[in-house]
């Protein structure tokens, strides 16, 4: 005889067998909330700021206890990243982007990210440069449909 499971018992087995992935994700999400205008007032119509240009030390926090819970939690490298920059720590930054990268290798959000800090030692495969030729980049309210990926970072 099989018993209904009711909705707190399916929540009890949820967290018991991916409580810490769940609370690695919500724990980056929140640092997300707290960059993300720190990020954007840095990036001013430019798109993206210079190194150095900001902190936003709280999200760091939340970052950090993110990678404790989840090492392999490639948003949360790319928030560290951000969060390296913002601080003037360029160098981390690149370091974070790559380890995203390398957790998720065809992440166009990440490629961005490293490309447009200057990042070399890397190169997106040929499906994902092709991607990102088509990928649209919002700055404020305007937008534009670069024709070559690297125009669009340069954009």
């Amino acid at each position: 005889m099989v018993k209904k499971l009711t909705l707190p018992v399916l929540a009890v087995m949820l967290l018991a067998f991916h409580g810490r992935t769940l609370a690695a994700a919500a724990l980056h999400n929140g640092a997300g909330l707290l960059l993300r205008p720190h990020w954007q007032a840095a990036a001013g119509e430019g798109g993206f700021p210079a190194c150095g240009a900001g902190a936003a030390p709280a999200a760091g926090a939340w970052i950090e206890r993110a990678l404790r819970l989840n090492p392999q939690d490639e948003r949360a490298w790319l928030l560290r990243g951000r969060a390296a920059w913002l601080a003037g720590r360029c160098d981390g930054a690149l370091r974070d982007w790559e380890r995203a990268l390398s957790l998720n290798p065809r992440d166009p959000a990440a490629w961005a990210l490293y490309l447009a800090a200057g990042g070399n030692g890397l190169q997106p495969d040929p499906a994902i440069a092709e991607g990102m030729a088509s990928y649209f980049l919002f700055l404020g309210d305007r937008s534009q449909k670069a024709e070559q990926w690297e125009d669009a970072l340069q954009w």
